[in-house]
């Protein structure tokens, strides 16, 4: 693309491969413009091709680099080198300084595991509950009903993101602000409505995986160092 730095040199590809399970419901929602006469006012994302619901990859991607940006007193990633390495410089900068992000989020889809576990209990929808909630009008104290659908608490979801081996000098500094933003992730929440204890989440396993497109391992002498600063996020 015009404008972005065509001089990246892939000198691997490494992929970060976890299970996110949720702690409690979570609402990540879609367009509900169709909904017909008593369905659910605000319907959660689904994944097409099995109906299954999905975690989008631009929701963890964008939810991680704001903690990361909070994390470090930062508003955007120009401001912060190291993180705009990974997550790639926003629209608004200019274009000819524009960089490319070193890491790529997957859409996270209901595991095959959960998909069994859920469709064997009764729920209110495939793989979901309605949760009734009210919102009182600050001046006329006037109660408004609604019903959202939320993936229920315990759903598990395989998470991969696929990171960009440039720089074997930046590679510990990289995964160190990788396994931040996974802890704060745990921390926080993902999806709407957080405040009111919704997406609350926890990784049960970080596996760290060198692709060795070249035919070699460039990273041996950091893996042990990598997977041991991946493990400590579910300490």
């Amino acid at each position: 693309m015009e404008g972005i730095n065509e001089k990246i040199v892939i000198r691997d590809k490494i992929l970060i491969k976890a299970e996110l399970e949720l702690l409690t419901g979570m609402h990540i929602g879609t367009s509900d413009g169709i909904a017909t006469i008593g369905a659910v006012d605000s319907i959660v994302i689904r994944d097409p091709m099995t109906n299954r619901t999905m975690i989008p990859g631009s929701s963890l991607k964008g939810k991680m680099r704001r903690l990361l940006l909070n994390a470090q007193g930062q508003k955007d990633v120009e401001s912060c080198p190291s993180l705009e390495r990974l997550f790639g410089s926003s629209q608004k900068a200019e274009c000819k300084d524009r960089k490319t992000a070193r890491l790529q989020f997957t859409d996270s889809i209901l595991t095959d595991e959960s998909e069994k576990e859920l469709s064997a209990k009764q729920l209110d929808l495939s793989y979901t509950e309605i949760k009734y909630e009210n919102t009182i009008d600050p001046i006329t104290l006037v109660a408004n009903p609604r019903q959202i659908e939320r993936a229920v608490r315990g759903s598990k979801y395989d998470v991969v993101i696929n990171y960009t081996l440039q720089n074997l000098e930046e590679v510990i500094e990289d995964f160190e602000n990788i396994a931040k933003g996974f802890k704060l992730l745990q921390l926080d929440y993902i999806g709407g409505n957080g405040s009111r204890g919704y997406g609350r989440i926890k990784f049960n396993k970080i596996d760290v995986l060198p692709m060795q497109i070249k035919g070699e391992n460039l990273i041996k002498d950091q893996e042990t160092t990598i997977k041991q600063i991946m493990d400590k996020v579910m300490e």
